[in-house]
């Protein structure tokens, strides 16, 4: 049986390495020169940059037993996880155990505390209404107005600025207006306490171990994907260095649902539309590398939108592990905001740089003179959105594409909630898919 994977991110990845596993011989198609997508990580002189994803939740259960499984244990640390968030130059620290801990966070008046509270116990209570990775009426009714619009319309304003932008800029990379109120609880219900982990050698380990387990061909992008009547399989076509074809019984499409149509241009309009429609944002990433790290003990520090145009929020990677610099250096990840990324997508990486460092002046004046060098990672499909009904559209997408094709497979990002264990799930059940054919 033949397999052609579209992508090697970790669900294309997760995928094939299933499929290995199984004794089959996949081939997976990369148009980048390295594995992984965002969860690449890139080294220059002793520092290790994590260029999109930095960090791995305990509760990402699959993807921790597939880093078991390929003896990586041993090069997983626990991270600090500790954040703050800035306004007017100080640092104020947002660790969350208990509803009571709410009352703690010195950013908000009493009574902007107390709806807090109000909030995330309704967030508790819906319990599995939340679950966005399988939602039901009650969750598409949560989806219908935006969480700027539902803590706006509760004159809640300052937990907008507080709360729910820096919620979603670090972790959806977008803003409050573009995201909807089901988003909102659903996150707001996990703003507790719990462990985060990383990899000394870089979050690209997972990816770069799976990588050699199977074939993988870089800086081969896949421009066409047809159905072969004659044979009754599929016909691949490819670019790059070296250009050619081939014919697969199985495709797998582990790259984001907009990308979908314009390799295969067959799928019905509705599913084409629906492909179409799922909502990304891209996303700017400037590692700093520094003489020494700047003041600070936080590793997670966000920033507001009204004092920071353009920065949302910055890592301190030198605090994950020793392996991450260089004795006594400092490294630094600067996510910009989704407006932000937009803006300067196109711009040079010195523009860019020179943005960065002069906002972040007001709070490490020091960074300047500290630079060693900088490095812009820049990505196009970053981080699924979740406006007013995406979820329903999801669902819609899924089950269309479920009916429709039985030896196309997609994975990934886009058809749910997107995060490293929604790529190894999704892997694992179209490999299994593959496997039962």
């Amino acid at each position: 049986m033949n397999v052609a994977i579209v992508g090697s991110g970790i669900a294309g990845l997760s995928c094939g390495y299933r499929l290995v596993r199984a004794g089959l011989k996949p081939v997976v198609f990369e148009s980048e020169a390295f594995a992984g997508g965002r969860t690449h990580a890139h080294e220059k002189d002793g520092f290790v940059m994590d260029t999109g994803a930095y960090t791995i939740p305990e509760f990402h259960k699959k993807f921790l037993a597939l880093v078991d499984e390929l003896g990586l244990s041993g090069d997983l640390v626990e991270a600090p996880g500790n954040s703050v968030i800035y306004k007017e130059g100080r640092p104020h620290r947002v660790e969350i155990g208990t509803p009571v801990d709410f009352m703690r966070l010195k950013l908000l008046s009493f009574k902007s505390k107390a709806r807090l509270v109000k909030i995330f116990m309704r967030a508790v209570s819906l319990g599995k209404h939340l679950d966005l990775n399988r939602p039901d009426d009650k969750t598409f009714q949560l989806e219908q107005e935006s969480a700027a619009k539902y803590l706006l319309r509760n004159g809640r304003e300052d937990l907008l600025t507080h709360i729910a932008w820096p919620v979603f800029s670090e972790l959806f990379l977008g803003n409050p207006e573009k995201n909807s109120k089901a988003a909102f609880l659903a996150t707001i219900r996990k703003l507790v306490r719990f462990k985060i982990f990383c990899f000394n050698s870089g979050m690209g380990t997972v990816a770069r171990k799976l990588s050699e387990k199977m074939t993988v061909r870089f800086n081969t992008p896949v421009v066409r994907v047809n159905r072969n009547m004659a044979d009754d399989a599929w016909r691949v076509d490819w670019g790059g260095e070296s250009p050619g074809s081939g014919h697969f019984d199985h495709i797998v499409f582990a790259l984001p649902p907009p990308l979908v149509p314009d390799i295969y241009t067959s799928l019905s309009s509705l599913a084409t539309d629906l492909c179409r429609k799922v909502v990304y944002e891209p996303c700017l990433v400037v590692a700093l590398a520094l003489k020494k790290p700047p003041a600070g003990s936080a590793m997670i520090c966000a920033v507001l939108r009204e004092e920071f145009p353009n920065v949302a929020t910055v890592i301190f990677d030198h605090l994950k592990g020793s392996g991450r610099v260089p004795q006594g250096k400092g490294l630094l990840s600067v996510i910009l905001s989704a407006d932000a990324s937009r803006k300067f997508y196109k711009i040079g990486d010195g523009r860019i740089r020179a943005v960065v460092l002069d906002e972040l002046s007001s709070l490490w004046p020091e960074l300047q003179d500290d630079l060693l060098f900088a490095k812009v990672f820049r990505w196009q499909q970053a981080a699924v959105q979740l406006p007013e009904g995406a979820l329903r559209a999801q669902v819609q997408l899924r089950e269309l594409l479920k009916k429709e094709h039985e030896q196309l497979h997609f994975t990934g990002d886009g058809y749910f909630r997107a995060s490293m264990e929604i790529g190894v799930v999704t892997g694992f059940n179209a490999a299994d898919r593959i496997l039962a054919a």
